[in-house]
């Protein structure tokens, strides 16, 4: 089964969760598109960021950000998350750390995104160390470090960071910065999975199915590959249609089968099609349709060796009619995929 790479860096969103109170002040004329609240709410942030009270001035910053009460302006919202970071906040530490990553408010500067990730996750944000984590992984403003990479992914993922914990599992069952250990690796996809992560539910669903560092139980993956298919992961509803096919773990359903390695087909995934090709070849869960067939091996065969030997195979036998109307049904999938 196909097993995902690590995961992206988590980016720390910067917009305000809850609305922040409010002092009593005289009434301001709201501008266009904002409500007076924000405006009044922006006023009496600035007031107390100008006296250097550091909450407010990261608050401060995400106004600007978000053009809450005063017009967006990420210079300025680099601007007080500074200020704020320099005194110690630790979400002003992680949205500027950001900003130079991606080169928003400030020029990019990955020297200076990774000592103010550095400053976050020392004082402890799990979003910032797994984002640290990442820089050391791919050797991004740091020399590569695998060591360092495990260090600080095992403090986000102590702290509960789904991604962290995932890209932990993965290291243990590569064995890449750790001496690889399939229990660990099943343990950690198993913390990521119960929070929700679509991807480590699936690879769940793989150590199930293959007995790597779980006893093997068909039934277990079936459920933890169902959790992720219903989440749209294209590989699950892929094993979970394997899983019907062969009536591995559940009763054997050709139609749902059909029905998933189509859902995955759709996001393009070459081993779903390739198995739609053979579902509509002999019928399984599907009408027979030969042309469909090789329509959709037509589509998997740049990528999928199976797919493409048969596509030679039936190119043997096909009239030439019969290749014009197949190649012109893969013209139409492909484009009614890239609509979806």
């Amino acid at each position: 089964m196909h097993q995902p790479t690590k995961m992206s860096s988590y980016l720390l969103p910067w917009i305000a969760s809850a609305v922040i109170g409010l002092s009593a002040i005289s009434p301001v004329t709201a501008m266009a598109g904002m409500t007076e609240d924000e405006v009044r709410n922006y006023e009496v942030l600035k007031a107390k960021a100008d006296k250097g009270d550091r909450g407010s001035q990261y608050k401060l910053g995400l106004c600007f950000a978000n053009g809450s009460g005063v017009t967006q302006d990420f210079s300025e919202a680099v601007f007080w998350w500074r200020k704020a970071a320099e005194q110690g906040e630790l979400s002003a530490q992680s949205n500027l750390a950001n900003c130079y990553l991606q080169g928003i408010g400030v020029k990019k500067n990955e020297a200076q995104a990774i000592s103010w990730y550095k400053k976050a996750a020392e004082q402890g944000s799990r979003i910032a160390q797994y984002n640290l984590s990442n820089r050391y992984d791919r050797g991004e403003g740091v020399p590569r470090d695998v060591a360092q990479s495990v260090y600080w992914c095992r403090k986000a993922a102590e702290q509960g960071l789904a991604n962290a914990q995932y890209s932990l599992a993965l290291c243990y069952r590569n064995g890449e910065g750790v001496e690889k250990d399939l229990t660990q690796a099943a343990m950690w996809y198993r913390k990521a999975a119960e929070q929700g992560l679509a991807e480590a539910q699936c690879s769940l669903g793989v150590r199930y199915e293959n007995g790597e560092g779980v006893t093997r139980d068909l039934e277990q993956a079936v459920m933890w590959y169902n959790k992720a298919a219903e989440q749209g992961l294209a590989n699950a509803q892929y094993s979970l249609g394997v899983c019907y096919s062969f009536g591995k773990g559940v009763a054997k359903d050709l139609t749902k089968a059909a029905r998933l390695y189509r859902k995955a087909a759709e996001q393009g995934l070459p081993q779903a099609q390739t198995n739609l090709g053979v579902c509509y070849a002999f019928g399984d869960g599907v009408p027979k349709d030969e042309i469909e067939a090789y329509a959709y091996w037509s589509l998997a065969s740049a990528s999928d060796n199976l797919a493409k030997e048969k596509v030679a195979v039936m190119e043997k036998r096909m009239t030439p009619n019969e290749m014009v109307a197949g190649k012109k049904r893969s013209l139409e999938l492909l484009r009614e995929f890239s609509l979806r």
